[in-house]
């Protein structure tokens, strides 16, 4: 009889193995099985005291319970500080209110830190030294004494004083020639006296140079005065060029020349300014804006008279060093020309040496052109030597010809 194979599962084998398995499912059905430890005494420590263990199995539970949360430590900082009491809308009393005392008390949690696989040591807690209220006393805060304004004492008044003397104006304009108009019926004139020359013809050599060539001419100035009323011409010729004639009407005051008609009259064809004293301006014949009229106004040939009935009136006025301003007008605007006074010189003439003085007026923009006039005190200062310098180099130097005969007493214009 052939022995079974010891591969071959007996069937009491298969029994046991069905039994355990009916014995699992009753255990999961049932809840489980509680075993309880035996007690170890009454004299046992504490942590020997017996511990139910119990045994659970739950397919919906998680197989560890979370964590307890962590504990927050808190930190406890108290601020104080001392605020001065309001002050009063009224005077400060004998007695000031005492200081008020806050304290404020500011929590805020400290740091975690994190888990590291330690236990974490709570954060020492740090005494904070707080004051007592007795040990610091409130100290009144005393408030500025109000600056008691000074009352406004006059000065007494100086019997019997005498004002300064008022500075002598000797200048022709104050202000530029875009500066408004004055009234002179409103306000002091400001200008000084001047004493023209009587009437005369003089002739001057010409000495030039336009667009790098040298040019000579002659020229003759005559000076005509009829009661109040003046006229001023000068001509220049030149041999192949032609003639410029500058031609300068107006009347005679206290003041000296008052222009009312300035024109310039070239190959034929002539520009004007007029003065309008009425209205306060200077118009042009060119169409060019209005420019308003100042006190002394000249034109470009009036001008050299006026300064020498200025000196003639007042030599002494006008020493080395000085200046005068005034308004001088051509055939297409107006501008207030300086000029400095100079030293009086020996000057070497086509009509001999005579002594003059140099007035200069220098260039104040681009283009400007530099003006000099030699006054001669022998000859009722009238103009000797003119010339004038252009920024591009060109210049006409004009030079007294030959001495007019004894001239007759100067007219003066301050009668």
């Amino acid at each position: 009889m052939a022995r079974p194979s010891p591969a071959t599962p007996r069937w009491t084998v298969l029994l046991a193995l069905a039994v355990g398995v009916l014995a699992a499912h009753l255990l999961l059905l049932t809840g489980g099985v509680r075993w309880d430890w035996p007690a170890a005494g009454p004299d046992a420590p504490a942590a020997l005291q017996p511990a139910a263990l119990t045994t659970a199995r739950d397919t919906d539970a998680p197989s560890q319970a979370p964590p307890p949360e962590p504990t927050v430590a808190v930190q406890v900082s108290t601020v104080r500080w001392i605020a001065p009491p309001s002050p009063p809308p009224a005077p400060a009393p004998a007695n000031p209110a005492p200081a008020v005392l806050k304290e404020i008390q500011v929590v805020g949690p400290q740091p975690v830190p994190e888990d590291d696989g330690e236990q974490a040591t709570p954060p020492t807690q740090l005494p904070i030294d707080t004051p007592s209220p007795t040990a610091t006393p409130a100290m009144p805060v005393p408030e500025p004494a109000p600056v008691a304004e000074t009352p406004h004492q006059p000065q007494p008044a100086v019997a019997n004083a005498t004002p300064a003397p008022a500075k002598v104006e000797d200048t022709l304009v104050a202000a530029a020639g875009n500066a408004a108009p004055r009234n002179p019926a409103t306000e002091p004139h400001p200008l000084p006296p001047a004493q023209l020359p009587a009437s005369v013809r003089l002739g001057y050599d010409i000495q030039g140079k336009a667009k790098g060539l040298g040019y000579s001419a002659d020229a003759q100035l005559q000076w005509l005065v009829e009661g109040q009323r003046y006229t001023a011409e000068l001509e220049i010729s030149a041999f192949l060029v032609g003639s410029r004639v500058q031609t300068s009407q107006g009347s005679i005051g206290p003041h000296g020349l008052s222009p009312l008609r300035f024109g310039d009259r070239r190959r034929g064809a002539e520009k004007a300014a007029h003065f309008d004293h009425a209205r306060q301006t200077i118009r042009f014949s060119n169409n060019a804006p209005d420019v308003p009229l100042q006190p002394g106004a000249q034109d470009r040939l009036s001008v050299f008279l006026q300064l020498g009935a200025l000196l003639q009136a007042r030599p002494q006025a006008y020493p080395e060093g000085a200046s005068i301003a005034v308004q001088v007008a051509s055939t297409g605007g107006a501008e207030v020309w300086q000029f400095q006074v100079g030293a009086l010189q020996a000057l070497t003439l086509p009509a001999g040496t005579v002594p003059a003085r140099r007035l200069l007026r220098e260039p104040r923009r681009e283009y400007d052109s530099t003006v000099e006039v030699w006054l001669a005190p022998s000859l009722q200062h009238l103009p000797v030597r003119i010339r004038v310098t252009e920024q591009d180099g060109s210049l006409a130097d004009q030079l007294l010809r030959q001495l007019p005969p004894l001239l007759p007493l100067p007219t003066d214009a301050t009668q």
